[in-house]
């Protein structure tokens, strides 16, 4: 059987990683090597090999720093294992996999181009994308995670777009209430309505604007997820003294899902267009909210969004995520009936979508 690594910069691998583990382990024998950031593994889970070194999640220097040794576990991890196939998510990923390539050449490359090279400072980007662009010199296959990526890459390339599309397993498997769906449904005012951010909590400056603007609005917001800006929302929500809006409900499974989409009125999927991601980028809500007939609050600068204005401009929420006073009266207009859901994106499963990629891997 042949041998497939996944490597990935962060411990625990993101949901959409985790499905491509998942498909993979049913023709290859997969291993996945991580960075473990937060040092809290004593022992490998079975499948992993984990560097353990504390970095936090958001802190760019110190994983700068450790990087190196990162490098060096891998390459020794890789020497070890023999893969056939390198399975690489992010870009930084990508040139780990690189220089595994030196040592062995037959091996074949799939960058999982999850997210673009992003940085604050010009110069620092213009490195990392010419980075990105040597390295993908080596690569075999190319997955973009958004149907707008490929706009911003060499066409040339092989590729394939494989969106993040929702497992067919959330609307089959009845996975019980969780813990939490009792207290949230008693909070839960009939007569409020309830926007969710839903997923890694991060991004403090549009955080800052969307609890801002609960201090005018008559709704509630629900907070699902950890992440590394999750202590920045609980002190702002605690300043601006409106506990009584805004609720933090921690981690969740991807089984909780339906029950998080059913307690909620609105999903919000506006993340700061400053970055070129942002406005690139396909979220896995976008899928989510068509499947479970639930309205998502979108940045109106994003590719998304100039696809929707057209026919479903009444159909979604299309918001400026830096101005308060701009989602306040989105917000109000859409609860007040302004806008209905009506299904804009034709409902698609990993499953089904993932046999054109396993033969895509196949050839490799």
């Amino acid at each position: 059987m042949r041998k497939v690594l996944i490597v990935d910069t962060a411990y625990p691998i993101n949901s959409r990683t985790n499905k491509f583990r998942s498909s993979l382990s049913h023709e290859y024998s997969v291993k996945v090597l991580a960075w473990d950031r937060a040092g809290a593994q004593s022992s490998d889970p079975k499948g992993y090999i984990l560097f353990k070194m504390r970095s936090a999640v958001g802190n760019r220097l110190k994983k700068l720093v450790l990087f190196p040794l990162f490098i060096l576990f891998g390459i020794k991890t890789f020497l070890k294992f023999k893969p056939d196939i390198l399975f690489l998510s992010h870009w930084d990923s990508l040139f780990l996999g690189c220089l595994m390539k030196i040592f062995r050449p037959k091996v074949k490359l799939i960058y999982d181009c999850l997210d673009m090279p992003a940085a604050g400072n010009k110069y620092t980007l213009s490195i990392l994308k010419l980075l990105e662009s040597f390295c993908l010199n080596f690569v075999d296959l190319t997955i973009f995670a958004s149907r707008y990526f490929p706009e911003l890459y060499n066409k040339k390339s092989c590729n394939i777009v494989f969106e993040n599309y929702p497992s067919k397993s959330l609307i089959e498997n009845g996975a019980d209430k969780p813990e939490w769906y009792s207290a949230a449904e008693n909070l839960k005012s009939p007569e409020k309505t309830v926007v969710s951010w839903v997923g890694v909590v991060r991004y403090p400056s549009v955080l800052k604007r969307l609890v801002d603007s609960f201090q005018e609005l008559d709704m509630q917001l629900f907070i699902f997820g950890d992440g590394p800006s999750l202590d920045f929302a609980k002190k702002l929500v605690s300043q601006k003294g409106i506990s009584d809006k805004v609720y933090f409900w921690g981690r969740y499974g991807q089984d909780e899902l339906p029950y998080i989409y059913s307690i909620s009125d609105f999903i919000w999927a506006a993340y700061p267009t400053d970055n070129l991601n942002a406005v690139y980028a396909i979220s896995n809500k976008f899928f989510e909210c068509s499947m479970f007939e639930r309205i998502p609050i979108i940045s109106s600068r994003t590719r998304m969004a100039d696809d929707l204005k057209g026919q479903y401009s009444s159909n979604v929420i299309l918001v400026d995520e830096f101005d308060t006073d701009d989602i306040q009266q989105k917000l109000v207009s859409a609860a007040s009936g302004g806008v209905t859901f009506k299904q804009y994106q034709e409902i698609q499963f990993w499953e089904a979508r993932s046999k054109d990629l396993m033969n895509e891997i196949r050839k490799l």
